[in-house]
Formats: C-alpha cells, structure tokens, sequence
C-alpha cells in the first residue's frame, strides 16, 4: 500500500508542476485533475494487490473505482478552494488565509486546520467547511462549545473524533458517514465536509478557555 500511495503522489506531482514546466499559471485550477491522477493510482494499486490474492479482488477493485470515479466527479470545483496545501505542512486558522467557509485542499501533505476561534455563519446559520484531503494526514481543530455536524465522504483512510464514550473511529474502503458532535438536539453551528480518499484525519476539540488543559 506504501508504493501505491507513493505512486500516487508522484502521479500528483507530476500534474501540479506541468504549469510550471510549460510556463503557464494555471493556479489551483489544475488541483482537480492532480487529484483525479492521485486517486486513480490508488484504483490502480487496488487491482495490483488483488491479483496477487491480498485484497478481495475483482469486487474490491470495482467498489474502489466507483468511489473514485464518484468522487472525482462529485467534488468537480469542490476541489478548487482557497485554502490548499500540496506536497507541504501546513497550518491554517479562522484567521489566518481566506476564510473557512471558503474551504481547504490537502494534497500529499500535512495539515492543520484551526477552527478553535470559528465564529457563526452568514445570516445567523451553521458556517459550512469544506475539507478535501488525498495522500495526507489531517488534523481538525473544533471549538468545544459549538455543536458540529461532520459529513465524512472517506474512501479508503481512516478517521477518528470525539464521541460521548471517548475517541471514535471509522476505516476502511468506504465509510461514508454523518454524525454530531456535542449534539445538544439544536441545529448545527457548524457543518464539517470531509471528502477525500487514502488519508488519515483527526478531529479534536480545542481545551476551553480557562482550562488549565
């Protein structure tokens, strides 16, 4: 699994450094098609272990395509955010760069996303980020007063969060799922989107103020 990562990063970097081989400035505009080229190599990899009999094959390879595919297709400009890492470690904050609403793309990088200080959302609504991550680990910063709704589309990674009874976690080869944190039965003053795929993300809460944590 490590050569299948590490060939899809390098698939990723290839297709991120071609603006600058060609002399253009494509921006982060071209972070959709490193993605799709990172996720495919995975797909790829799938096939390779399953043929040798280490995965279950032929229906373990179809289900990882279709999420690829999904994925790719589905996020389309999703991608495109204003907040990206590639290839680097990064920290962001509700303070620092654009603004969270406008979401973060982690790509064969490590990220810290801040949102400790994350304040109410337009027209008095939940803010809604946005995290895209492939090839990366992630750890997510949440305030620990703020109900949060964490909408996980994960292919292939692993994520973990805080649950009533301690850490929980969720992996494997498709593990979409929706769940709350300190749920109070109110609306959600956050929404959190992960999508993504091959990654590791950890969300925490932020010690409250005035605690000696």
């Amino acid at each position: 699994m490590a050569l299948t990562l590490g060939t899809a990063m390098v698939a990723a970097g290839v297709v991120l450094a071609l603006p600058l081989v060609l002399g253009t400035d494509a921006g982060v505009a071209i972070l959709p098609v490193a993605v799709a080229a990172a996720l495919l190599c995975i797909g790829a990899g799938i096939v390779v272990l399953g043929a040798r009999g280490r995965t279950s094959g032929i229906l373990g390879f179809l289900a990882a395509v279709g999420i690829v595919l999904s994925l790719v297709t589905t996020a389309g400009v999703q991608w495109t955010t204003a907040n990206y890492s590639i290839g680097t470690q990064t920290t962001w904050t509700s303070e620092s760069g654009a603004a969270p609403s406008e979401g973060y793309s982690i790509v064969a990088s490590q990220g810290r996303v801040d949102l400790s200080d994350l304040g109410a959302g337009s027209f008095g609504g939940p803010t809604v980020v946005p995290v895209n991550t492939v090839a990366s680990n992630v750890e997510i910063v949440l305030p620990a007063t703020k109900q949060v709704e964490v909408q996980s589309s994960l292919a292939m990674g692993n994520i973990e969060y805080p649950g009533a009874a301690g850490t929980q976690r969720r992996s494997g080869l498709w593990q979409p799922a929706t769940f709350t944190i300190n749920d109070d039965g109110s609306s959600p003053d956050v929404i959190l989107q992960i999508r993504g795929a091959a990654s590791n993300v950890e969300i925490v809460e932020a010690p409250e103020r005035g605690s000696s944590s």
